[in-house]
């Protein structure tokens, strides 16, 4: 395999068409096409699966995908790591946040990171699990700093754990703070984020496993800032981490849910793929958000 096959494979992927994966590339469309089955004859393995209507990759052909674009992304940091040391560009860093952490530390994320390296770039996202995997795996995140649970975790990713943190439920619902029964929890309207492998999945997942069946239909809502104003604004219940409500939601006169019972604390760390060389920026951000988020 050669790299500039691997490019034609990640180009077809990014532009949809051999005309389009063509063009970006400076290619005719023969000679992108021509990249294509050799890559297909040097791996022994149907990549395409061409069409009268497109083409599609195959089984073999996403699994190789997903490493043509590791491939590339270890090239761009080695090159940006070469460039950095030799003066040519500053340091920088691409990280997903969870609300969570960005609520209460990304400010002091910030800082020290520009103390450090007063000259660099910070790329930053909210690190929702189901848009910052993706990223990862194809090499344009340099790490998530997440709630998740570790076992439902890609083999190809690392989870470097910082601590646990405990989920509650809230409301503005004062009476609410009061012992309550399951029995009577079911009957109150839930707002809920249905993004997979969020901590609010984490939680209904547990309901479920011991039996709690809501009674009214959930509230669906995949915006933080969004279910932080409506739990404000209506009478329902939310999901969020504890150290976040006594923050941010205590002061402003929400209630803690008198649940029967907690689920397990869930992890909470830095996600970041195994074999993909990680930069010293980037081992340092991880340093400082561990430092802090033990502190919150």
């Amino acid at each position: 395999m050669r790299l500039t096959q691997l490019r034609a494979l990640v180009a077809l992927s990014d532009n949809g068409s051999i005309r389009s994966a063509a063009n970006s590339l400076g290619l005719s469309q023969s000679a992108l096409t021509r990249s294509l089955r050799e890559l297909e004859r040097d791996t022994g393995a149907a990549l395409l699966d061409r069409r009268q209507h497109g083409t599609e990759f195959t089984e073999a052909g996403r699994s190789l995908l997903q490493h043509a674009r590791l491939v590339q992304a270890t090239l761009r940091r080695a090159e940006e790591d070469v460039r950095r040391i030799s003066g040519q560009t500053v340091p920088r860093a691409r990280i997903a946040v969870t609300p969570f952490l960005a609520s209460l530390g990304i400010s002091r994320l910030y800082n020290q990171f520009r103390r450090r390296y007063p000259d660099g770039q910070l790329e930053l996202d909210i690190g929702i699990l189901s848009s910052s995997l993706p990223r990862l795996i194809d090499g344009s995140l340099d790490v998530s700093f997440c709630i998740v649970e570790p076992t439902e975790l890609p083999n190809e990713l690392t989870f470097q754990q910082f601590r646990t943190v405990n989920m509650v439920a809230v409301t503005r619902k004062k009476d609410l703070a009061k012992p309550q029964s399951w029995e009577a929890l079911t009957h109150e309207q839930w707002v809920l984020n249905p993004s997979p492998a969020t901590t609010d999945a984490y939680f209904h997942s547990w309901m479920s496993r011991k039996g709690v069946k809501l009674r009214n239909k959930t509230i669906l809502c995949r915006s933080a800032q969004m279910l932080s104003s409506l739990v404000e604004e209506l009478d329902v219940i939310a999901v969020c981490p504890e150290p976040l409500y006594y923050a941010r939601l205590a002061p402003a006169g929400i209630y803690r849910v008198g649940l029967p019972e907690l689920p397990e604390p869930i992890p909470m760390g830095a996600l970041t793929m195994t074999h993909m060389p990680k930069s010293q920026a980037v081992q340092d951000l991880i340093s400082i958000a561990e430092h802090i988020s033990l502190k919150i």
